[in-house]
């Protein structure tokens, strides 16, 4: 049996995380913020009693959430854009 994982056989070496099963299950950092984004938002909607105070706290939530879907968008186009180039 082999003391460290250099010498151990290929066939030995397990890899759970490459497993298909495993990679339906990955959700993207976007997705989960876009997610949280959203229940800020209803919190907010249904929390909030104050008209002005709630449509203040939507607007703050949606513009967080509009800068980090512009984030998105733009490392998205900058992928391609380094892909298309190589």
């Amino acid at each position: 049996m082999a003391a460290d994982c250099k010498s151990a056989a290929p066939s030995e070496l397990r890899r759970f995380e490459s497993s298909p099963v495993h990679q339906d299950w990955i959700v993207s950092r976007f997705a989960i913020a876009m997610v949280i984004f959203a229940v800020l938002e209803l919190l907010a909607w249904q929390t909030l009693a104050d008209r002005k105070v709630q449509l203040i706290a939507m607007a703050v939530i949606g513009m967080f959430a509009l800068r980090t879907w512009v984030h998105h968008r733009r490392e998205m186009l900058q992928s391609l854009d380094s892909s298309d180039k190589k």
